[in-house]
């Protein structure tokens, strides 16, 4: 993890090269999170474009963990799943992705 503020294109980019090479020979949805205080529009779209490619990188904000859009679980509390809700836009990586669940209304 590093803390970050308005993530670029190239972080997004980069991230998705990792998720490439760990799920090389894997079957499972390639997806990944990338979390931060902000998101720049080059990060946003590499995030849609990556999409397209079968790749999906959700951009989490700090104020969406603030707002309790999206909640850090420890790795006991979590069954693996992901839920998420809303929209999403700032930067830390993350590359555990079921410790982080939806808040549920």
């Amino acid at each position: 993890m590093k803390q970050s503020e308005s993530i670029g294109r190239n972080v997004v980019d980069n991230f998705e090269t990792a998720l490439r090479r760990y799920y090389k020979h894997k079957t499972k949805d390639m997806k990944g999170y990338i979390m931060a205080f902000s998101f720049g529009k080059g990060a946003r779209e590499e995030a849609a474009r990556a999409k397209k490619e079968g790749i999906n990188i959700t951009l989490v904000t700090v104020q969406d963990i603030l707002d309790k859009k999206f909640s850090v679980l420890t790795s006991s509390e979590s069954e693996g799943t992901v839920k998420k809700k809303g929209r999403r836009k700032s930067g830390t990586t993350i590359s555990q992705p079921h410790l982080f669940q939806k808040k549920q209304k």
